[in-house]
C-alpha cells in the first residue's frame, strides 16, 4: 500500500508524456503539411507546350563570324549571329518549312557559300511563383505575337527583295510590331517585376523604337529584324526553361 501513490502518480505522468509526445508529432506533421502546401503553391511550375518550328540558314565557315555576318548583311541576308552551346553562327535567313530553307541552302552550296540548316521549334515553358497562372496565359500570346510579327517580316522582306515598294512592305511589318508590342503590354504582370524576366517583357517595346531607328528599310533591313524576332523566339525556352 505505501508504494500505491508512487505507482500512481508514475503512471500519471508516464501517461501525461506520452500524451505531450504526441502532440508534439501531431502539430509537426501539420506544420510540415502547411509548409510543404506554401511550397508547392509559390514554387511549382506551371507549363505551357509551344510547337512552332524554325529552320535557321547559316553560313557553314570556320573564319571570324561578326565580318561573315558584315557580308552577308551587304548581299542582303540577314547578317544576324545565332550563338548556341559555345558556337556562333552567322545567319542568311531563318524560315518556316525545311523545303524552303534547304533549298536556299544548296544554291548557296553550288555558288560557293557553303551552308546548312539547323532546325529550331519550340518547347516547354515553365511558370513559377504566384504569378504563375497569369504568365501561362500572357507569356505564349506574347510569344504567338512575335513569331507571327517574323512571318510578316520574311513577307515584307521577300516582297522589296521581290520589287514590291519596301515603304509598303514596312507599313504592313510596323503594324505587326505594333499588335506584337501590345501583346507584351497585355502580358506584362507579376512576373515582369522580376530581374530575370524584365528583359523579356521589355523585348514588344524594344523592338518597335529599334525597328523606328533602323533608317532605310530594304529587304536586308527587314530580314535582319525578321532574324532577331526568330532568336528572341528561342530565347524565350531557355529564359522560362527548368
Amino acid at each position: 500500500m505505501d508504494d500505491y501513490p508512487y505507482e500512481y502518480y508514475n503512471r500519471k505522468r508516464a501517461k501525461r508524456k506520452a500524451f505531450l509526445t504526441r502532440a508534439i508529432v501531431l502539430l509537426s506533421v501539420l506544420a510540415l503539411v502547411a509548409v510543404s502546401a506554401v511550397c508547392v503553391f509559390a514554387f511549382s511550375a506551371s507549363k505551357a507546350r509551344m510547337e512552332l518550328p524554325l529552320y535557321l540558314l547559316a553560313a557553314d565557315t570556320e573564319e571570324d563570324a561578326e565580318r561573315v555576318a558584315e557580308e552577308i548583311a551587304a548581299k542582303g541576308g540577314a547578317g544576324v549571329l545565332y550563338e548556341e552551346a559555345g558556337g556562333v553562327y552567322p545567319l542568311y535567313a531563318c524560315y518556316y518549312d525545311g523545303e524552303s530553307a534547304e533549298a536556299v541552302s544548296s544554291r548557296l552550296n553550288a555558288a560557293g557559300e557553303p551552308s546548312f540548316v539547323m532546325a529550331r521549334g519550340g518547347g516547354t515553358l515553365y511558370f513559377r511563383g504566384t504569378s504563375r497562372k497569369e504568365a501561362k496565359s500572357g507569356v505564349p500570346a506574347a510569344l504567338r505575337a512575335v513569331y507571327d510579327c517574323s512571318q510578316v517580316f520574311y513577307a515584307a522582306a521577300n516582297g522589296a527583295e521581290g520589287g514590291t515598294g519596301a515603304g509598303d512592305a514596312f507599313s504592313v511589318a510596323e503594324q505587326a510590331a505594333r499588335r506584337m508590342r501590345s501583346a507584351f503590354e497585355q502580358a506584362a504582370g507579376g512576373l515582369a517585376e522580376h530581374k530575370k524576366y524584365r528583359g523579356f517583357f521589355s523585348f514588344g517595346e524594344e523592338f518597335y523604337e529599334q525597328m523606328l531607328s533602323a533608317g532605310t528599310y530594304t529587304a536586308g533591313t527587314l530580314r535582319a529584324l525578321q532574324a532577331k524576332l526568330c532568336l528572341f523566339y528561342l530565347s524565350a525556352f531557355t529564359i522560362f526553361g527548368k
